[in-house]
């Protein structure tokens, strides 16, 4: 049978047929708008997504394997969705950069992960575009004379002041190969590095998620029959084993399962990094991508006997390119950095290299899954987003199967048993019609159940958005939903903060929060560029570290629930 390379992965024909009913799908979720904010004439390989204080979102590009031509860019002007509108400033443009592959602002400064380090591009005298690159953490082993090793290194976020990366296998599993290859690493800003979880063969996209704990997403492989989303604990192992050299780190930590199984060819291939919603119709849930499709996956978590497990539906389509990196903006939306290549045997969706998209809520009502969870050894609930008509309560409306994988060395070797088709015994509407129970015989655990509804919609007649979703069944329920603050709920979360500014000696400014809690504090001139930042814990009195000579400026604190107050300084006479 011909063997067929995308992303470095050999995908047997057949899998790629199964893999085209993903492809037809092109609407978009009807509860959103999609819009694309790349200009025609900037062709954006997007490697990185992250915003700046200001609002700006700091972009990052990958030019293929080696180049080491990577970019990055401030762009302004973008929520319209109109990419006329939206303003690029160049910030880093050479041949310094080696394949940026993740991004991260911190205190406004902006950090990218390298494939053999991480990186801080300073801009001492503001004026947008980076001095230098600077070192922070490097050391763990990277051919760079081969690129096409897939040694990637992939990220990143950031959490109780670390970096956290991943570090993609070697290219074949079996080769030669640092230790670290395949675990998810944690950098300080001293310069020391070192494993936080491994057993991975490509974590293409970390995330914090709920209870701001980290996960990612891992794509199909040698030791990884179906691509999956790991939630990533110290020491955990997870269950790819290289063999030169062998065993790697954690290797005898036993294997830790996925939350979420990822059905290869039905409802993905290579996934890419998550974003977790915190607000909007499916907030507490993530939205994450595929290097091989023009589609979004969404996720809905909950945890059972203290671990995150739970189901995966089909999102939306419409996209410029295969999504890469997602991001949510101060302003809500949801931001698609996509990128294609032909370097590697067709690394890309429909032969798309290039796109830039803001997909925001439109408030429209719709019809859709929200979540499946497990309510014990025979039970399954279905929440809606809206009342169901009289269908959902009939049993013949659904139908489940099961399933298991077990990991072997065989590359990509899918779903080991089986597949079993389970009887759906009841089905049981809820009093407001937004949930149903199905009784289903014959469930077991560490199994994925997949369900498929029919003849269902809205009860006010509006189609359903979704009929598919995969249930990754680790434990028998019932378990917890994350629990996610929407802070347009909570008048108060979104208080602006309180502070007063007075001129001090010298022609400094002392700015004095009446707050508590954490908050940060820029000076901007009138033309919105940022002067200087600072960082504190309120209530607190701050002195600026520039002194500012006759003139306006603008002193805006930000609050920890992301509020924000200013007010205009008047310097002199």
């Amino acid at each position: 049978m011909k063997t067929i390379i995308r992303f470095g992965l050999p995908l047997l024909a057949a899998p790629l047929l199964a893999a085209a009913q993903l492809w037809a799908q092109t609407a978009v979720h009807p509860g959103y708008t999609l819009t694309s904010i790349r200009p025609s004439t900037m062709n954006l390989m997007v490697s990185g997504i992250d915003f700046l204080s200001d609002g700006r979102m700091v972009v990052t590009t990958w030019d293929g394997f080696g180049k080491g031509r990577s970019e990055v860019y401030l762009v302004s002007n973008y929520t319209s969705g109109d990419a006329s509108k939206a303003v690029y400033k160049t910030f880093y443009k050479g041949t310094g950069l080696n394949e940026v592959l993740g991004v991260k602002v911190v205190d406004d400064k902006i950090y990218v992960l390298q494939r053999d380090q991480l990186s801080y591009l300073p801009d001492a005298n503001k004026d947008d575009s980076a001095d230098n690159i600077v070192k922070v953490a490097s050391g763990w082993g990277a051919n760079i004379s081969d690129p096409k090793l897939l040694e990637f290194a992939m990220g990143m976020v950031y959490k109780d002041s670390t970096f956290y990366g991943g570090l993609a296998t070697s290219w074949p599993l079996t080769g030669t190969q640092a230790n670290e290859r395949g675990c998810v690493i944690k950098m300080t800003f001293k310069g020391t590095w070192d494993t936080f979880a491994c057993g991975m063969r490509t974590p293409n996209g970390l995330v914090l998620g709920p209870e701001n704990e980290i996960f990612t997403t891992e794509n199909q492989g040698n030791w990884v029959p179906s691509s999956t989303l790991l939630h990533l604990m110290q020491g955990h192992f997870y269950g790819v084993h290289k063999s030169n050299p062998g065993p790697g780190p954690y290797d005898n930590a036993g294997v830790t399962q996925p939350a979420v199984w990822i059905d290869y060819g039905n409802i993905g291939i290579s996934p890419t990094q998550p974003v977790y919603l915190q607000s909007g119709p499916f907030k507490g849930q993530m939205i994450a991508g595929d290097n091989n499709l023009g589609t979004l996956q969404r996720y809905f978590l909950e945890k059972v006997n203290g671990e995150w497990q739970g189901a995966i539906f089909r999102f939306s389509a419409g996209l410029d390119a295969a999504a890469n990196r997602i991001m949510t903006g101060p302003d809500g939306a949801i931001y698609v950095g996509e990128l294609g290549t032909d370097e590697w045997g067709g690394w890309w969706w429909n032969s798309k290299r290039y796109g830039l998209q803001r997909m925001a809520s439109n408030g429209k009502a719709f019809f859709d899954m929200f979540a499946v969870r497990s309510l014990g050894s025979g039970k399954l609930e279905i929440e809606f987003t809206e009342p169901a008509n009289d269908a959902a309560g009939t049993p013949a409306n659904y139908k489940v199967q099961q399933w298991n994988y077990t990991p072997e060395f065989t590359y990509g070797a899918g779903k080991q048993n089986p597949v079993t088709n389970l009887s759906v015994k009841t089905a049981t509407l809820s009093a407001d019609k937004k949930k149903v129970t199905l009784e289903i015989d014959n469930m077991k655990v560490k199994n994925v159940v997949y369900l498929k509804l029919s003849n269902i919609a809205g009860a006010n007649g509006d189609a359903i958005v979704g009929v598919d979703a995969w249930y990754t069944q680790n434990a028998f329920g019932p378990g917890t939903d994350p629990v996610v603050t929407d802070l347009n709920a909570n008048p108060r979360a979104l208080a602006a903060p309180r502070f007063s500014a007075r001129s001090a000696a010298g022609g400094h400014w002392a700015i004095a929060v009446k707050e508590a809690g954490a908050y940060s504090l820029d000076i901007l001139d009138m033309n919105g560029r940022v002067l200087e930042t600072a960082n504190g814990s309120g209530p607190a009195e701050i002195v600026s570290r520039g002194a500012y000579g006759t003139g306006l400026f603008l002193a805006r604190v930000r609050g920890p629930q992301g509020a924000v107050s200013s007010r205009i300084l008047c310097a002199g006479k």
